[in-house]
């Protein structure tokens, strides 16, 4: 999350923005249709730059993504460090493809908003010896499950 505080009294935007890894991480489900929220899944707390693609298959959505463990990569990656070439071992992303059970349907959702219970997302790392960021596939594939 991003320190209001830290806006104001940090040199960066960088640094007024803090990792919690006991927090959760939630993803939140628009219908594009009714062009509402239907629904909030949950998981452990995890950092990342950039989505691949996210699409429907059968009752699920899949959001597939490059995740890292925590968000060091921020404080890791940026220009000082990266000039300065000191030796640190960069962290590298994992693609990840996070399941929404029955998110397509609305299985998670109940019609009282106070009372709506947050599902839980599944975790699957789909290739652990492939590490990018800034990644790109053919837009003709954008909303569709593809390999």
């Amino acid at each position: 999350f991003v320190s209001l505080g830290g806006l104001i009294t940090s040199k960066s935007f960088l640094d007024s923005v803090e990792f919690d890894p006991t927090a959760q991480t939630h993803f939140h489900v628009i219908d594009r249709r009714l062009r509402k929220h239907v629904a909030t899944y949950e998981h452990d707390a995890f950092y990342c730059f950039h989505t691949i693609n996210a699409f429907e298959a059968g009752n699920d959505v899949h959001v597939r993504l490059c995740s890292y463990e925590n968000a060091m990569c921020m404080k890791l990656l940026n220009l000082d460090n990266m000039s300065r070439r000191s030796g640190c071992e960069y962290p590298l992303s994992t693609v990840t493809q996070f399941t929404l059970p029955g998110a397509a349907r609305h299985d998670a959702v109940e019609t009282d908003s106070a009372s709506k219970r947050r599902a839980r997302a599944e975790r699957r790392d789909i290739n652990s010896s492939v590490h990018l960021d800034l990644p790109w596939i053919n837009p003709r594939f954008a909303r569709k499950e593809h390999r």
